[in-house]
C-alpha cells in the first residue's frame, strides 16, 4: 500500500516522546523525528539524548559503566515507546529495532506496526 502520512499524529508522537523522555530521565532533547514510512512502517529519531549521569561517566572515563547505564535507560524508555505507539496507531508493535550512537548521542528506531485492532468500543 502507498504511503500514508499523518503529519498530525507524527507531531503530537514527536511531542510525546520529547515529554516521555523528560519525565523518565529529567533530560531534554534537542530534537524528535517521527516518519510515517510505509503502511506498516514508522522511523524515529532523537537528537541529544545523553543525560547528565552518562556525562559525567563518560568524563571520568568510565565508558563501560556509561554503557551499561545507556543499555538499562534504553530497555526502560522502549517498553514505554512500545506502548504509546501502540495506543497512538491503535496497532500491535511487531517489532522496534533501535540503534544507539554514543558518539553524536542520536538514538534511532525502525518501528514494524502490526495489523489495525479493533476498538474496544467497536461494534
Amino acid at each position: 500500500m502507498p504511503r500514508q502520512p499523518n503529519p498530525i499524529l507524527e507531531a503530537t508522537i514527536e511531542e510525546a516522546i520529547q515529554d516521555l523522555y523528560k519525565v523518565l530521565f529529567n533530560h531534554s532533547l534537542s530534537q524528535v523525528t517521527c516518519s510515517h514510512m510505509a503502511e506498516n512502517v514508522v522511523a524515529i529519531v532523537l537528537e541529544s539524548t545523553t543525560t547528565l549521569p552518562e556525562t559525567v561517566l563518560l568524563q571520568s572515563h568510565k565508558i563501560d559503566t556509561a554503557k551499561a547505564f545507556r543499555h538499562s535507560l534504553n530497555s526502560i524508555f522502549e517498553r514505554y515507546l512500545r506502548a504509546m505507539l501502540t495506543n497512538a496507531y491503535e496497532r500491535d508493535v511487531h517489532d522496534l529495532l533501535g540503534q544507539y550512537q554514543y558518539e553524536v548521542g542520536c538514538m534511532s528506531f525502525i518501528i514494524i506496526l502490526g495489523k489495525k485492532t479493533l476498538s474496544p468500543n467497536a461494534p
